[in-house]
This record gives structure tokens, sequence and C-alpha cells, in this order.
């Protein structure tokens, strides 16, 4: 079968929607590794797309010096308390191969961001040991970090959802379109088999072998083509079975009623609309497409508006940051 990745294409068709215009903001943008405000937010996107979570973690970069905002993987944000007093994050990173320098070891390691007595501390854990054996042990003290010297009473973690801000756990938003593109591969499956199950035809004998005069002689085996002689017994009838039926065309169906299914939960964006529509019927369609889209964008907003809060704070900026979104679809 072919795997036809509209799931793929539609998440991208999505965030290229939202940021179809670029973001308004200053110099208080400031990300980790110095992603583009557009890589930030398309990784953030995508996120509540196939995951339904994201966040953004501000930290102090030693090298930039300077405080950055770093996108999270929904699937790494790992445990915490709706309270905003825990928040544990899971990390993978590499490591050399003692025996073999050109062998690097995959390794992961979490990293706690907790209140202690309200005050913010950063604790992190590393795996120790073997691929069948390991645990994880704590890594130095606990670290407080400090704005000029004060500690913050807060974590500077914002939880993304496709609604809000809060660490609220909801399905991705393209769940429903990922569960039929599974759905549409297996029927593309079927449709290969039978397809290639009863293309060949079959022949078929009624009737025997002509014989040399040994009344127990038969062939070992029977082989077919141009070059090939059959030698048949008097009244003997040859032919070939040929595929009829509907089966083909009925999986055919289902494949195209899956892919128009797709289309639609996949809020149509990569649908060619052939009939007319009325103005209402649009309008009405437009408004409820786009309000899946509005919710995401004004949920990675906020969270980004206050990230820079925070990033304004470390670096000692007393202007308030800039940062708006189109929201134009």
């Amino acid at each position: 079968g072919i795997y036809f990745n509209v799931t793929s294409r539609t998440t991208s068709a999505i965030i290229g929607t939202v940021l179809r215009k670029d973001p308004i903001t200053d110099d208080s943008f400031q990300t980790v590794d110095e992603l583009s405000e557009r890589e930030l937010l398309s990784d953030l996107l995508k996120g509540l797309l196939l995951r339904g979570k994201a966040g953004i973690h501000t930290d102090f970069d030693e090298e930039a010096n300077s405080a950055v905002m770093i996108p999270i993987n929904g699937n790494n944000i790992v445990n915490w308390r709706d309270d905003g007093t825990l928040v544990v994050l899971k990390e993978g990173y590499y490591v050399e191969d003692k025996d073999d320098k050109y062998k690097l070891i995959a390794k992961t390691r979490y990293r706690e961001l907790f209140l202690d007595e309200g005050t913010y501390t950063v604790q992190l854990w590393e795996q120790e040991g073997g691929i069948n054996s390991y645990k994880f042990v704590k890594v130095g003290e606990p670290m407080v970090p400090t704005v000029k010297g004060i500690p913050l009473d807060y974590i500077p973690f914002e939880f993304i959802n496709p609604f809000d801000t809060t660490s609220d756990t909801y399905s991705p938003v393209l769940f429903n379109l990922a569960q039929i593109n599974v759905s549409h591969f297996r029927t593309s499956v079927d449709l290969e088999h039978i397809a290639h199950f009863s293309a060949l035809p079959q022949p078929w004998i009624a009737g025997d072998f002509q014989s040399s005069g040994d009344a127990d002689e038969q062939p070992v085996k029977v082989l077919i083509g141009s070059d090939q002689v059959w030698h048949l017994a008097p009244e003997s009838k040859v032919g070939y079975l040929e595929f009829s039926g509907i089966a083909i065309d009925s999986v055919a169906d289902i494949l195209r009623h899956k892919e128009e299914q797709m289309l639609a939960v996949g809020i149509r964006l990569l649908s060619n609309k052939n009939a007319v529509e009325s103005a209402e019927t649009i309008k009405i369609r437009s408004n409820t497409e786009n309000a899946t889209l509005l919710s995401m964008t004004l949920s990675i907003e906020s969270a980004v508006q206050n990230s820079l809060e925070t990033v304004n704070l470390w670096n000692g900026v007393a202007e308030e940051p800039l940062f708006s979104m189109s929201k134009d679809f």
C-alpha cells in the first residue's frame, strides 16, 4: 500500500496559514540557539496539532549572556502540578562511547523545576548505567537561578494547549485526522492486495492429459507459456478464470470516502471546492474553521508574551515586551 500523508500536509498547511504574516515583535524576542520567530512558533503550533500540548521554558543562557525562550515538545513535559509548583522536563542527549569514539550513546535526563518554600529551584537527574539496567541519580546540588541576585518566586514555564495556557491535557488537534489517515493506509493495502491477487487469470483444465500408454502416467507439473504444448485427451476442455465482481470498486470507493473525510477533518485546507456555495455558507464554514486557528494562536501569543516578560526581567529591560501574531487567516 501507499501511505498518503495527509496529516503531515495538513500540518504544514495550517502552520503556513497561521504564519502567513510575520508576528510583530521587538528585540526582546530571544530564543535558544537563535531560533527565528517563525521557527519557534512553528515548533509550538506543531506541538498543538500533533501532540495537544507544548511549552516554553525561559532560562538564562550563559554563552549568549541573555535569557532565552526554549520551545518544549509536549511529549517531554512528563510531570507537573496544576498549582504551578512542579514541572518535570525530559531531555535527550548523547555521550561518546568509551570504547569507540565513533559511536554515540543516547541517554536521558530529567530537569525538575520546582518551588522550594516559594523559591524557584532546578534539579537535574541523569541516567546512570547501561541500556538494560539503569537508574536516575541527582546531578549536583539543586540550583537556584536568580535575577540580579534575587531568586524567582515562580517557575518560568508556560503551558500551551489548543485552547488556553493551563496545564489541562487535550487530544491533539489533528488526532481524528491521523486516525483516518492510518485507516486510509490499511484500505490502500487491501486494495493493492486485491488488485495483485486478481490481476493474473487462473488457467483451468477439465479432463485428462493424453498418456503415452501407461495408464498410471501423469505429468508431474504443468508449464504455462507460448512455448509449451499440452497434449490433452479427447473431450478435454481448458480455459481461464478471470476476475469479475465489484470488490475492487467497493474498496476503491471506501478509499475515496476516507480521503474526503480527511480533507473535511483537516479544516478543508487541502480540498478543492467545486460546488458553488452561498456567501452565508462560506461565512459559517470559514468562522468554524478559523475558530480553532484563532484559539491556538491566542494560546501561543499569551504564552510567548508571558515568557518575554520574564526574558526582559532577567535581562534588566524595563519596557513592556511587544509581541503580536496575525489573526488574518
